[in-house]
């Protein structure tokens, strides 16, 4: 079954033909003008993302290509044919620009499109889009790979029509009924300017499905709308197909197939302001030509991936022999040697066509822009594996160049220019550089102004606030994204995230629980939903989540750490290791990420000289991460006792301060680098600044806690401190284990009992409380 399968053939003249017999190549012989003929094929099956991959949506579109060449004359050089890799937004709206701009009156223009299509909820009302080759697959169709149905009523066709041109619009996809749904077009003349003009042929009422078939290697709607238009919907032989015959024919061959194979409804539908008119005549007195000859040619076009522009690879001047080499070789921009310089180089030296430098143009364009876009797409998944930000910045320059070469009205501009920004801002957010989180919130803000509806900018400025916990302000960006794309699970785990920051629980389940509902969201939300449990104690039900993770990716190298951390906590140090090297052996440094650079050096008690090395290694790799000056600035604390050394601990630990003044433990670093100085007020003042700076941070006061109790022997406020931290997050349990130490210490024995039964009577289910 294919989801979702779009054709759109745009004519605009009905051309009509003299009576005769079915199956004849057609010959106009209206007396009124008759302009040229253009056609734009696209065909879809081969989807960059996996999920969205079709089996005969190209060959749908080789078989229309190859019977407009020889059935209906469209000439060679005014063709051009997109299929899969190729069928990119940027071609495909490219194509459709140039359509709009050659378009004369009594012209005839074929646009086809083979591949899925979708429908979306937008704020309440419903938006249609056809996913081009880099669509993403979690419904963001905003953040570009896709063609706005809008855009295609309003701008393309809409002006198209204005011409004084008829258009006939065939879609075949899956709810491909929604282009008549109210709100559709906003202008009520060009509704009626296109109804006037057009004529649309769905392939099936909203909320249905298109089905192909691999006995024909077809759709089945394309596969009967051609053999009909060649003359089998001619039911009455008088060598005419009028619209009501064609509606008919696709009705009682695609209806009755589908609802026979397979117990659905499947109905396409005609529309068009004269039902009896005459949609197609035959010419007798042409030779006979059969669907199964005008089928035979899809082998002899299958691999000619793109036509109507020039291929570049053909060209043999030696400075487009360069460009493609260039191009090959992903030598974009920045040397002497690049496409960019040589595609400015020929325009300026004027040594090639219009037609040739145009080519070179787009390929660059198309280049570019796929790369940005896949990365794009990666980061809409919610890929745990995210590049690093400097690929972030790559991607965002890929996008400045594609800016500099665009028209400025080409019709993808403004999406290039949103995703720039989002580029640029996520390259912030990978580099936990916190300093320059407001130019990150200024981007995002700018791209949302262009694109209000983008779920994937308003989920991006949720992770900024949320970093800088500003919780609410997080909250109401990643509701807004999950209000635009209800079953992304992106946004819904970051609304459990957010709320796990502020200890809301109870509150954060529910949203990892939907997630987890979701289809493909499962990895995530499993993890989300341990690390949950860790948190309040309860290490059997976050076990059962963690392993439910390796049932399906038994190398996942984050949930095997997990365990690992997990079997610690527990007291199982051999199972530990286990679980550890496992994770080690999947995938090194994503494991030792999770472990914690730091404690991963002192519990493998690496030399100096390599730890040093990992340590170094880090702040290169990204040195606006303040956690690495930390690491940092923690080994040579505990390994060194030379003055110099812990000098350079203290300026590592300033460095990350002021590089994220939200990190808690940094603080606590610091604090303890300033005692071991002999600086005691210094090192309370530090403490009391972590916790000034996270003052709904459990952790805060709890570091300060055991610098009180084990730094300077102070009980009194050090148990102040442990209560503050477990009224912030009433089920930290290292707070309470202190506590308990404490009054024990003090024979107070009856304070912890209650405190015992305090936390008891929150959750009885927290085996480590019965161990205290």
């Amino acid at each position: 079954m294919r989801c979702v399968v779009f054709f759109i053939c745009c004519f605009f003249q009905v051309v009509t033909f003299a009576q005769g017999k079915r199956g004849a190549i057609g010959e106009s012989t209206e007396s009124k003008n008759i302009g040229k003929k253009h056609a734009l094929i696209i065909g879809i099956s081969d989807y960059q993302e996996d999920k969205l991959k079709l089996n005969y949506a190209h060959n749908d579109a080789l078989l229309f290509n190859d019977y407009l060449k020889r059935v209906e004359n469209v000439p060679e050089e005014n063709m051009v044919l997109l299929t899969n890799e190729d069928a990119v937004a940027i071609n495909i709206l490219r194509e459709l620009k140039k359509l709009l701009n050659t378009a004369e009156a009594d012209d005839t223009v074929y646009i086809y499109f083979a591949g899925h299509g979708d429908v979306v909820d937008d704020f309440g009302e419903k938006a249609g889009f056809l996913l081009a080759a880099d669509a993403n697959a979690n419904q963001e169709y905003y953040a570009g790979g896709s063609i706005p149905l809008a855009l295609l009523n309003n701008r393309v066709i809409g002006n198209i029509t204005s011409k004084n041109a008829q258009v006939i619009l065939i879609l075949d996809a899956c709810r491909s009924g929604f282009i008549f749904e109210e709100g559709t077009q906003k202008n009520l003349g060009t509704i009626q300017a296109m109804f006037e003009n057009a004529t649309k042929i769905l392939s099936c009422g909203p909320n249905e499905l298109s089905y192909e078939d691999s006995a024909i290697k077809h759709g089945y709607f394309t596969y009967y709308l051609v053999k009909g238009l060649m003359g089998n919907a001619d039911t009455n032989t008088d060598n005419n197909v009028i619209y009501r015959e064609i509606d008919d024919y696709l009705y009682e061959n695609v209806y009755n197939t589908v609802s026979k194979k397979y117990s659905q409804n499947q109905t396409p539908v005609v529309r068009t302001s004269n039902d009896r008119a005459v949609f197609k005549a035959i010419n007798p007195n042409n030779p006979v030509l059969a669907f199964e000859v005008v089928e035979s040619e899809l082998s002899k076009i299958e691999g000619y991936a793109s036509r109507g522009s020039v291929n570049l690879n053909t060209e043999k001047a030696s400075e487009i022999l360069a460009f493609s080499k260039a191009i090959q070789a992903k030598n974009y921009y920045g040397r002497p040697s690049s496409a960019l310089e040589l595609y400015k180089k020929a325009k300026a030296s004027k040594s090639v066509s219009e037609k040739v430098l145009e080519s070179m143009q787009y390929k660059l364009i198309k280049e570019l822009s796929a790369s940005a876009q896949k990365l794009i797409n990666q980061y809409i998944s919610g890929d745990t594996k995210l590049p690093s930000s400097r690929e972030f910045s790559k991607q965002a320059q890929h996008l400045e160049i594609c800016l500099e070469l665009m028209d400025h009205d080409d019709f993808f501009r403004e999406q290039i220019q949103v995703n720039q920004l989002v580029l640029d801002a996520y390259a912030i957010i990978r580099s936990k550089n916190f300093p320059a989180y407001s130019i990150a919130k200024r981007k995002l803000k700018s791209a949302v102004t262009m694109q209000p509806r983008g779920a994937y900018i308003h989920n991006a400025l949720g992770l900024v606030y949320n970093s800088e916990a500003v919780y609410d302000s997080a909250h109401y960006h990643f509701k807004e994204a999950n209000k635009l794309i209800g079953t992304w699970s992106y946004p819904i785990n970051n609304l459990g995230e957010n709320l796990l920051d502020q200890y809301k629980y109870d509150d954060a389940k529910q949203f990892f629980d939907t997630s987890l509902g979701l289809k493909g969201s499962n990895i995530e939300a499993n993890l989300r939903l341990g690390d949950l449990n860790v948190s309040q104690g309860k290490y059997q039900q976050a076990e059962v989540y963690y392993k439910t993770v390796l049932k399906t990716h038994p190398n996942h190298a984050i949930a095997l750490q997990k365990l690992s951390a997990l079997e610690k906590l527990k007291g199982n140090a051999a199972l530990s290791v286990d679980y550890h090297n496992q994770a080690i052996q999947a995938d090194s440094i994503n494991t030792i990420t999770e472990y914690g650079l730091f404690n991963y050096i002192q519990d493998h008690d690496l030399n100096p000289k390599t730890a040093e090395t990992l340590l170094l290694n880090a702040i290169d790799r990204n040195p606006d991460d303040a956690s690495s000056y930390t690491d940092y600035a923690d080994y040579l604390r505990v390994n060194n006792r030379k003055r110099t050394r812990l000098l350079l601990a203290d300026s590592l630990y300033k460095i990350a301060i002021n590089k994220n003044p939200l990190h808690a433990w940094t603080y606590a670093g610091h604090g303890w680098l300033l005692r071991n100085l002999r600086q005691p007020a210094e090192a309370k003042l530090s403490f009391e600044t972590g916790i000034s700076k996270n003052p709904n941070n459990a952790k805060a006061y709890y570091y300060y806690g055991n610098y009180l109790n084990e730094g300077i022997k102070d009980p009194r406020n050090a148990e102040i401190n442990y209560l503050k931290a477990v009224e912030k997050n009433p089920y930290y349990l290292p707070a309470y284990s202190k506590l308990i130490n404490l009054y024990n210490e003090q024979n107070q024995q009856e304070k912890s009992i209650k405190l015992l039964n305090t936390l008891l009577a929150k959750n009885a289910q927290i085996p480590d409380v019965y161990n205290l």
